[in-house]
């Protein structure tokens, strides 16, 4: 199974409590939530077929066939784009003001565009996937994590208390996951430098006009 979104759409959010919820001992940590639940990619490969069932997999991919089973996390498109701008800038030291991010991304310089993207999926993978497609909009995730996760780990196949998804959802709060990432590279001068910068709903309304 695959959890897959639009980059910065609570992907990582997800596969953070889902980690916990498998190991709940350490789940919440980088190093083990990126081990159970790792991303695809050439290097990892070799992880991800050493995964025990049910192996669950992370990934930004368009839709694509060979996928058998997902949950698409979807997210704001505006929301995701004012996170995403800051990723690619303010996180690495780049000082680039938001138009001229945004039209380099309307060129496809980041990317497949965010419409393109939820696009595909919730068309070609809907008719493909049908039940096997489990849409996750981010802000209902937001507003009832507990059970929202609950229907996740019956789509996965997770077995998996109340008590334990709200144990696990405790433990990825935003407030949990910076002091670990302060832990790790330092307290930040800027809450836009995070990998957290809070999920926040709405913020698009700073940047985009019209």
């Amino acid at each position: 199974s695959y959890i897959v979104s639009f980059p910065r759409s609570g992907s990582t959010w997800l596969r953070t409590i889902l980690a916990g919820i498998i190991n709940p001992d350490a789940g919440h940590e980088f190093e083990v939530f990126n081990r159970i639940l790792p991303g695809v990619s050439g290097r990892r490969l070799p992880l991800v077929w050493s995964l025990q069932h049910p192996r669950i997999i992370h990934s930004h991919t368009t839709f694509r066939t060979a996928i058998p089973k997902a949950v698409y996390v979807l997210r704001d498109g505006r929301d995701s784009l004012v996170s995403f701008y800051h990723y690619s800038t303010t996180r690495n030291g780049i000082n680039m003001p938001f138009e001229t991010w945004f039209n380099l991304y309307c060129r496809r310089w980041y990317g497949p565009r965010w419409h393109d993207h939820v696009e595909g999926w919730l068309t070609r993978g809907t008719e493909k996937l049908g039940g096997a497609l489990m849409v996750l909009r981010f802000e209902d995730l937001k507003a009832d994590p507990v059970n929202r996760v609950q229907q996740v780990t019956d789509f996965l196949g997770l077995r998996a208390s109340q008590q334990a998804i709200q144990r696990a959802v405790e433990m990825a709060s935003l407030d949990q996951v910076r002091k670990r990432e302060a832990r790790l590279f330092g307290d930040l001068s800027n809450d836009n430098q995070s990998f957290y910068r809070g999920g926040g709903t709405g913020q698009y309304q700073h940047y985009l006009q019209g």
